[in-house]
């Protein structure tokens, strides 16, 4: 049998052709499909390169190739994923600040680069000295939202912005979906500011619980709007992160057992 060409090259192609589509692709491979090699100077990672996290493949769909601008050795390092309304409430800036003064520095903080709580988790990481990888949902040649123009040449020149989407994919509803799946994959453990009951935050934390990884939840007032989603979460058995203090204690506590 005819040895399968698994090249970065010829993965990028097809991925193209089948539109991100990474089991369509996987399915070419197996089968040694024909396709025309596109060149390209885009800044990627396939799955057959040693510095791919393998934490990805254990999604339904990882995707075959993984754009980036950045460090891309901090997708390697432990991490927390910080998640929330896109409009947030002070309760919910308020709680970023604090957290992300008991993180450990050893961790990396990873968001989705949107209004709201993402942006906040990712500026606050920055202002406190902690390295943070933004996941976006379309190619990276496009800042959306505007308001974090300044925050993705931040992030782009100073820590790691990825997607699964090369480089001119536009903005398209669907894939901000998409894009939670990789959040959840890419951290260890995430954690839910706040969220309304029918949120894009819910498809992450379904991702995670789906992964066997540990979700934390804010508490919030039953007159909170966008803090309803995190009540809920709490009523079906998520853990709730209500001591800043032990939580940062577990969290060397962990650090501590990984280096051993």
């Amino acid at each position: 049998m005819e040895k399968v060409d698994v090249s970065s090259k010829r993965i990028y192609s097809l991925n193209l052709k089948y539109h991100y589509n990474s089991l369509k692709v996987l399915r070419a491979l197996q089968t040694n499909e024909e396709v025309e090699i596109i060149d390209t100077n885009e800044t990627f990672i396939t799955f057959i390169n040693p510095m791919y996290p393998q934490r990805l493949m254990r999604l339904a769909k990882p995707p075959t190739c993984l754009f980036y601008e950045g460090d891309i050795t901090l997708i390697h390092k432990p991490s927390i994923g910080i998640i929330g309304s896109r409009e947030n409430s002070e309760y919910g800036y308020n709680v970023i600040k604090e957290l992300i003064k008991h993180i450990p520095k050893d961790y990396i903080i990873i968001s989705g680069m949107a209004k709201g709580i993402d942006g906040l988790a990712h500026k606050e990481a920055i202002k406190y000295g902690l390295r943070t990888i933004g996941v976006i949902g379309s190619g990276l040649k496009y800042i959306y939202p505007k308001i974090n123009a300044d925050l993705f040449r931040e992030v782009k020149g100073n820590h790691l912005l990825v997607s699964e989407y090369r480089y001119e994919e536009p903005i398209r509803q669907n894939h901000f979906v998409e894009r939670n799946r990789l959040i959840a994959a890419l951290s260890d453990i995430l954690i839910v500011i706040e969220s309304t009951l029918r949120s894009g935050t819910s498809i992450t934390v379904k991702e995670m619980l789906d992964l066997g990884k540990e979700v934390y939840v804010i508490p919030h007032t039953i007159f909170s709007e966008t803090g309803k989603g995190n009540l809920k979460m709490i009523e079906d058995g998520a853990n709730l992160l209500w001591d800043l203090d032990e939580f940062s204690k577990m969290l060397k506590n962990d650090l501590t057992n990984t280096k051993k």
